[in-house]
């Protein structure tokens, strides 16, 4: 898990909103557009060094999956605004980029509607 005030890019984590499948979603400050932005940062420390084969598949099912979402248009899905990895503390971590939604997430809403 990453730290709050953490930066990926050009994004500042503010704090950790929900976890799960892979990984942990965080609510962070674009500082370029100085809005507020929802990074899901995959957690692939599973996966070490030593064993490149299973890095580069992960990498690869990372770049594919990303690619997937970024062409997909329907008003009820958030866009992909940005994606990328980034190097902390001698750890590669991939991380996605979509709008943040102020009325939380699809689970959510499933789960505490009357």
């Amino acid at each position: 898990m990453l730290a709050e005030g953490q930066q990926l890019g050009g994004y500042r984590l503010l704090h950790r909103i929900g976890s799960g499948g892979r990984g942990h979603v965080y609510l962070a400050a674009d500082m370029l557009l100085r809005q507020y932005v929802a990074i899901r940062v995959f957690d692939i420390q599973d996966v070490t060094s030593s064993d490149s084969s299973a890095s580069q598949e992960v990498d690869s099912l990372l770049k594919h999956g990303t690619s997937a979402i970024a062409g997909l248009e329907h008003p009820h899905l958030l866009p992909l605004l940005d994606s990328g990895q980034i190097e902390i503390a001698l750890a590669q971590h991939t991380y996605v980029v979509m709008p943040f939604c102020q009325e939380g997430s699809l689970t959510c809403l499933l789960y505490t509607s009357d």
